[in-house]
């Protein structure tokens, strides 16, 4: 299970790298613009990580957020959320 979902993770950095630089670079851009003065320090590179939305795996024993989301909230919660609110049309505030 955790290569399949690994899988699914090195996709998604592949798909949207290239979308978060670009938006990396528009709020670093912007940074760098400043009127007043040149701001201090180094100029900023690209790395991409966890800060720059790169999904990644880390830690032992904890719960698989991306399994959970896949085979639990939206296979069975969603569904059953679903039919709770066919069953009882008064509770639509919970979806």
């Amino acid at each position: 299970m955790k290569k399949k979902y690994a899988e699914e993770i090195k996709a998604y950095n592949i798909a949207y790298k290239a979308k978060d630089h670009a938006l990396w670079e528009i709020k670093n851009g912007l940074r760098q613009v400043n009127l007043v003065r040149n701001p201090g320090g180094w100029k900023p590179k690209w790395k991409y990580s966890k800060k720059t939305s790169q999904q990644t795996r880390e830690g032992k024993g904890r719960i698989d957020w991306k399994r959970y989301c896949k085979e639990i909230l939206i296979l069975r919660f969603i569904p059953f959320m679903h039919r709770l609110c066919k069953e009882f049309p008064n509770t639509k505030h919970v979806v």
